[in-house]
């Protein structure tokens, strides 16, 4: 047997039960996901693995102990990217810790890489020091002085009534522009992402998609992009992730700043009308969805903005208004170019969404296409394990070549059988008659919040109820906090850090816990703190969202249906019935207040296939909570037999190490080349730079800027240089941005909103990293 094969069952074996001093912690599905990765790393010719593991797999643990050993051995590193910040934190501080106690990674050698908006900045509270309340200085300067690494949770632990509404407004780092200055944990923390010395990083979906995406479009990377190893939990996510970061947008707020000159009565008017739309949406969809329809009065409300910013930017361009001191220009020509693309559905897809006020977002039509060249191009230098316990709803080989756009033999394919006993340990309680959820609505949250305290007094456990809309969350969590029945503490979605009211959560095992989004999936409780989840009804995909259209074009209105909302249905269901049965000691009732269940074969067909036990009866819940509770749940154990696994054979000499020091070298040489668009390469770039400076350098008698072309490293440094350059020599910035030879219209996009930099002599800009 292969060396590295044993070390990994002695981790299984004797290890991690002699760590929690349990021989039934052997789990033979962990055991054999943990065999098939480290064949996988080793031996594989492939660099892609799926790898479809229900709860109970232990495929967190069951994945870093052979991915940590190959490292070791291969001398890289490992990105660990989930899609919601609890499993995040889980991962960093459990998984990782135990990998501690392995003595496989050291304290030091791991990283949690939270989003920007989960940190603190010294000096965006230092700018808004006059917004805060003297006790609030004093909290704050308490915080910055004892805080470890900058998070928001660290204060809300604190100080847990501090105003929610002036962390967000005054003191993330995303609402400081430039740098930090002085002693700031949040900056100093997020410098380390890209620390050598760190063997695991813990991330987010986002971050690695942004890095890819700065490294595509001539910025810096946020972490590290070719670490060797990366792992995407909660992989069902990562695709609609990769909308998020590739998605542009355009709000309310920006328009709402415009100053005009010329119409800008009528400007300001249609602004206002384009912002009170908002609430024809909210009322006419009960049934929410993060992504709405442009309606064709909004569309030409957004046409008469555009002819009127049209009009204003001509007749600054014949009075040849280009002030040195003024941007007006420049931003009037980035809000046009957003405008256009919204309006343009030939090329994008466009759609409104509502945080507080309206806003305009709109994608590529190519999104599909896009979103296989960062499969391709993440996985082109570095192994790549996809894994959720909800890859697929069907056959997996029609599905990975839809969704992901993979052929079979580009990836290998892994399943494994869940280890809890789903009929003995729940009972899914859904009532036969109860009002439609999207036809009668109103009717439907009406007698679903009747309904709510009777089940909620089942047992002294906590609940977890989860909603498909913000709007149930807030509606629910406020007349459940108003009902004198009710005497458990409800906590609610949005009203502090996810961290911070799961840690509560779980503290109190009486609680209640309203939620949406990230509590379908990554959200982990064990015991009597959560025996009861309660799914408002069954969660399907608004059909009219156009991210949907979206990512099925070309099929027909049965096949959208088939092929992708029923789908996306069945996984958002499977991860919420997920959140209660987290051990082989759980147990408690699952709720649906949704009857179309009963009357759909495919549904019912999920749950059979699942061992899941229905029932319409309320008395039958109640006997099932009355004798779990008097006798616990009875479950026999599977003896783990390392007979029954199946182990790979092969020699660690013939084992494939696709990634030799030649192929690190080569990568880094071609980083920016390999990750975009572009054919041309920097050299290709700087040349355009030096006979743009050559045709522009005797126009006028200003004089010409010295410019090092040595220092340049990315595109972004060369337009910033001759942005800067035109400035100077007080030319129309227009001949940049008409002449730069830009590698995909996001980098056009990204790159206009470039201005010249105040420095008394053209100096190359540092990139600033986009998140």
């Amino acid at each position: 047997m292969n060396k590295e094969i044993e070390k990994n069952l002695a981790i299984f074996e004797d290890k991690i039960p002699l760590l929690f001093n349990k021989k039934t912690s052997i789990r033979s599905s962990q055991v054999q996901m943990s065999l098939d990765i480290t064949e996988f790393l080793y031996n594989s010719s492939k660099n892609i693995l799926f790898l479809e593991a229900p709860v109970g797999t232990g495929k967190s643990l069951g994945t870093l102990v052979p991915s940590i050993l190959y490292s070791t051995n291969q001398q890289n590193s490992i990105t660990y990217a989930t899609s919601t910040i609890n499993l995040q934190n889980q991962i960093f501080d459990s998984d990782s810790v135990t990998l501690e106690k392995l003595e496989l990674i050291k304290p030091n050698e791991k990283i949690l890489a939270l989003g920007k908006s989960n940190y603190i900045c010294r000096a965006a509270y230092l700018n808004y020091r006059d917004k805060f309340l003297e006790s609030e200085i004093e909290q704050l300067n308490n915080y910055f002085d004892n805080c470890l690494y900058g998070y928001v949770s660290e204060l809300e632990k604190m100080y847990p009534g501090f105003n929610r509404y002036k962390i967000k407004k005054y003191l993330l780092m995303s609402n400081l522009s430039g740098k930090c200055f002085g002693s700031c944990p949040s900056h100093e923390h997020r410098y380390k992402y890209k620390d050598n010395r760190n063997k695991l990083t813990i991330t987010n979906h986002d971050q690695q998609i942004q890095t890819y995406l700065n490294l595509k479009y001539g910025y810096k990377e946020i972490i590290p992009s070719n670490p060797g190893i990366i792992v995407f939990d909660e992989a069902h996510s990562l695709k609609e992730n990769f909308l998020g970061r590739l998605e542009q947008s355009l709000t309310y707020s920006k328009l709402k700043k415009i100053k005009l000159k010329r119409d800008s009565t009528k400007y300001n008017a249609l602004v206002n009308k384009l912002k009170n739309e908002k609430i024809k949406y909210v009322n006419s969809n009960f049934e929410s969805s993060m992504r709405y329809q442009v309606s064709d009065d909004i569309l030409e409300i957004v046409k008469s903005i555009k002819s009127i910013i049209e009009s204003n930017i001509a007749q600054m361009i014949m009075s040849k208004r280009f002030s040195n001191s003024s941007n007006t220009h420049d931003e009037l020509e980035i809000i046009l170019n957003h405008l256009i693309a919204f309006i343009d559905n030939e090329k994008n897809t466009s759609w409104l969404q509502f945080d507080g006020n309206i806003e305009l977002h709109y994608v590529s039509n190519h999104f599909n296409k896009e979103f296989k060249k960062f499969i391709t191009n993440v996985s082109q230098f570095n192994k790549i394990i996809f894994m959720s316990g909800t890859l697929t709803s069907g056959e997996h080989t029609n599905e990975f070549k839809i969704n992901w756009g993979l052929n079979e033999n580009q990836y290998i394919y892994k399943k494994y059988s869940s280890a809890f006993n789903l009929k003995k340990q729940t009972l899914v309680y859904v009532p036969k008659i109860f009002p439609h959820p999207s036809k009668d609505a109103k009717n439907h949250l009406a007698e679903l919040e009747d309904c709510l305290p009777e089940l909620l007094n089942l047992s002294s456990g906590g609940a977890l109820i989860l909603c498909t809309s913000n709007e149930h969350v807030a509606t629910i969590s406020n007349n459940l906090k108003k009902n004198p029945i009710n005497n458990n503490m409800v906590y609610t979605q949005g009203e502090s850090s996810v961290s911070l009211i799961s840690d509560k959560f779980k503290k109190d095992e009486s609680s209640i816990l309203v939620g949406s989004g990230s509590f379908f999936s990554g959200f982990s409780v064990e015991g009597r703190s959560l025996d009861k989840v309660i799914l408002t009804k069954l969660p399907y995909p608004v059909p009219t969202d156009p991210y949907i259209n979206l990512i099925s074009s070309g099929c027909d209105e049965k096949d959208v249906f088939n092929t992708f909302i029923r789908p996306m249905m069945f996984k958002k269901l499977e991860q919420g019935l997920g959140r209660l049965i987290r051990s082989r000691n759980d147990y408690g009732i699952l709720t649906i207040f949704d009857s179309r269940i009963w009357g759909n074969s495919d549904t019912l067909h999920f749950f059979e296939e699942r061992n899941y036990k229905l029932t319409p009866y309320l008395d039958d819940i109640f006997d099932f909570m009355r004798e779990s509770t008097s006798n616990g749940v009875q479950i026999e154990h599977m003896e783990y037999k390392r007979s029954d696994l199946n182990i790979p054979s092969f020699s660690l000499s013939r084992a494939t190490n696709n990634f030799s020091e030649e192929s690190k070298t080569n990568f880094e040489k071609n980083k920016l080349n390999t990750l975009s668009n572009s054919n041309k390469d920097n050299s290709d770039l700087i040349g355009w730079l030096r006979n743009f400076v050559q045709e522009n350098k005797i126009k006028n008698n200003n004089p010409n800027p010295r410019i090092s072309y040595s220092r340049i490293k990315y595109p972004k440094d060369i337009y910033q240089i001759a942005i800067n350059f035109c400035y100077r020599k007080e030319l129309p910035l227009d001949l940049v941005r008409n002449s730069f030879p830009y590698s995909s219209d996001r980098q056009r996009n990204n790159f206009n909103r470039i201005i010249p930099t105040i420095a008394a002599s053209v100096k190359i800009k540092k990139s600033k990293i986009i998140e």
